[in-house]
């Protein structure tokens, strides 16, 4: 009976163990794994969430960020778009708009 009791004394505070990791997990890390476009469309960087919805999609910021080749963004965007990312005209320019001012080559 003993060894009964302990089992499921065992498994459920176990199960509590990591229910509580998660929540803790989540509330610590929540700000860094979640961009905070209120801020980046208040320093003036309007496409910033068409950047992050449209070319996040495949890539991570870090990789836009140190990019280091030759081309213009704009010569990177079309050939993105020959790829297969999906944008209109208008979140294009967005898009330009923001990578021109956050990242200028």
């Amino acid at each position: 009976m003993r060894g009964l009791v302990t089992g499921r004394l065992s498994k459920t505070l176990g199960l509590n163990m990591v229910v509580v990791g998660l929540v803790i997990g989540f509330a610590l890390f929540a700000t860094y794994a979640i961009p905070l476009p209120e801020e980046a469309e208040a320093a003036g960087q309007v496409g910033y969430l068409t950047f992050q919805s449209t070319c996040t999609a495949c890539h991570t910021v870090d990789t836009v960020q140190n990019y280091q080749g030759s081309s213009t963004w704009s010569e990177i965007i079309v050939l993105m778009k020959s790829y297969g990312a999906f944008m209109q005209e208008e979140e294009e320019g967005e898009i330009l708009q923001y990578l021109e001012e956050a990242y200028p080559r």
